[in-house]
Order: C-alpha cells, then structure tokens, then sequence
C-alpha cells in the first residue's frame, strides 16, 4: 500500500506509547535510550514530542525540549521497516509547524556525521551546519555536526 493510501496521524506522545518507542528505539540506534530516560523525557514539562501513525501502526518518533524560543532537537526516529516511504519527512514538516505556531525560533540538534539520510532530511528544512562536536556520540567516538534552523 503505498503512502497516500495510508491513513497518517502525528500526535503528542502519551506515556501509554511507551513501549512502541522502546522498539523503534532499539532497531534504529546502535545505543538506544533506556526506558527511564524515554519515560522521563515523555513527562517533562519542557518537553515536545510527537509521533506519527500509518493506519494506527506507531512508524516513528520525535523529541524535543524547548526552551523559551528556542527548541533542541533530541531524538527523531522512524520505525526501519517504515523508512523511505515520506514518513520521517512528514512528521518533522509538522513538528517545525507546530513549533512556529508556538513561537519558537531558533531549533539546534546533533547529528552522526555518517547519518547522511538524516543529514540530507535536515537540509531539505533548511537546517545548516553551524559546528562540529568532536567524539560525541561515545559508544563509537564519531563527531557529531551541529545544525541550526532559524523559524
């Protein structure tokens, strides 16, 4: 079925969709977030996550943490079994919108400097490279780019 067939929904993440997250969790980094750490960032009061849905079925994920007008991107996921079929790019047109309507302006994340698919999404968006952090990611010691996206 393809994509414009399929009936899609990006919602807020509510901690009954724990569990799903913890699977797409784990299939698509090579260390996922603990169920803690998942846990915690869905109750924050200074969080913003949402999810999209393909015919009901969790496909993937994004968090943030916003503060004042500003937003970090923290994690953003798609299901690998879901991956090239728009999905990704759909829920993070709508987070960006969502984060306009709420006034945020400037959005910063860190990306594998080997993720090039996440890094191609990020400039569709317009997003730009603003720096490197040097053996961030620990469990492989590869740098992370800084990108930044002013709303």
């Amino acid at each position: 079925m393809r994509e414009e067939e399929k009936s899609l929904k990006v919602r807020e993440i509510l901690p009954f969709d724990l569990s799903r997250l913890i699977e797409i969790e784990r299939a698509s980094f090579p260390t996922p977030w603990s169920k803690e750490a998942l846990k915690v960032q869905i109750l924050s009061p200074f969080a913003f996550n949402l999810l999209i849905e393909a015919d009901g079925v969790v496909v993937g994920y994004i968090m943030c943490l916003i503060s004042k007008d500003e937003c970090h991107v923290l994690n953003l996921a798609i299901d690998p079994k879901f991956r090239r079929q728009g999905y990704g790019s759909k829920l993070f047109s709508s987070a960006l919108s969502i984060l306009r309507e709420k006034g945020i302006r400037e959005v910063y994340l860190e990306v594998r400097e080997s993720n090039l698919a996440a890094i191609k999404l990020y400039l569709k968006f317009g997003f730009k490279a603003v720096g490197r952090r040097k053996r961030y990611y620990e469990d492989t010691g590869e740098d992370a780019i800084v990108m930044h996206l002013s709303l």
